[in-house]
């Protein structure tokens, strides 16, 4: 509901312009189309260009000048230090959306590496187990909002969540209950399963409420984009139809 009131106000910020883009895109287009993360698969590559601007209806309200009371600046919300660390180039402006995309793809990058090098072996089991295998859903409703918590949380605090909730999984008794369908129907998929349980058996103390609550506001931004009229959505994220690669 909050999104849905906050849209008229988003909008005219979200089909401005991109300062500096070849193809005039507006913000909300370029955050959908930009990212090129040629070492992503394309079903994870087309999951985070969806919700890209979601992330900065979330953050910003699409306000490429904001900056936040915690020091956290641009459309996408940089901390000066992450920024400093993924910056495509030296000059890059920290306020131009341009440069935020590109300092995001190389956040992206390291976050997927990082998750994989910590909790390989336990995303396995959990795709295994919850997803029989199947690695489009998989990517889908829980990598895709690992990566997303990442953003918010850090690719290493959320690795030691996804190790915690494989043990539980690993355990037979746990793992049975944790498979029924009221479980994961009380719940609403497998992601939100394990956020429950991280703040219920203090996983991590310091990952917090909040934490996977960014990932449900992400989502819940990206449902408000959704409902757009169709031709809406192709001007302003150049969108032909929902879950499309145009």
């Amino acid at each position: 509901a909050h999104y849905i009131k906050e849209l008229p106000h988003m909008l005219p910020l979200g089909s401005k312009i991109t300062v500096g883009d070849n193809e005039h895109r507006t913000r909300l287009e370029y955050l959908r189309t930009a990212l090129m993360l040629p070492d992503f698969s394309p079903v994870t590559r087309k999951a985070l260009r969806r919700y890209l601007p979601a992330k900065a209806f979330v953050e910003s309200g699409l306000d490429a000048g904001e900056t936040s009371g915690k020091g956290a600046k641009g459309i996408l919300q940089f901390m000066p230090e992450t920024w400093e660390e993924h910056k495509c180039t030296p000059e890059a402006n920290i306020y131009s959306l341009i440069d935020q995309v590109c300092a995001t793809e190389n956040l992206l990058r390291q976050i997927n590496t990082t998750l994989e090098i910590k909790c390989s072996d336990a995303l396995t089991l959990i795709k295994d187990m919850f997803f029989e295998g199947d690695e489009e859903l998989y990517i889908e409703f829980f990598h895709v909002p690992l990566i997303m918590n990442s953003f918010n949380a850090g690719a290493s605090r959320v690795a030691t969540l996804v190790h915690a909730f494989a043990t539980i999984c690993a355990d037979k008794k746990r793992s049975a209950q944790l498979q029924t369908k009221k479980i994961i129907k009380e719940y609403g998929d497998v992601f939100t399963l394990m956020v429950h349980l991280a703040e219920r058996l203090d996983f991590d103390i310091q990952y917090k409420n909040e934490s996977g609550q960014y990932v449900f506001k992400i989502i819940a931004a990206r449902r408000v984009l959704d409902q757009l009229p169709e031709e809406e959505r192709a001007t302003l994220l150049g969108e032909i139809d929902i879950g499309t690669n145009q």
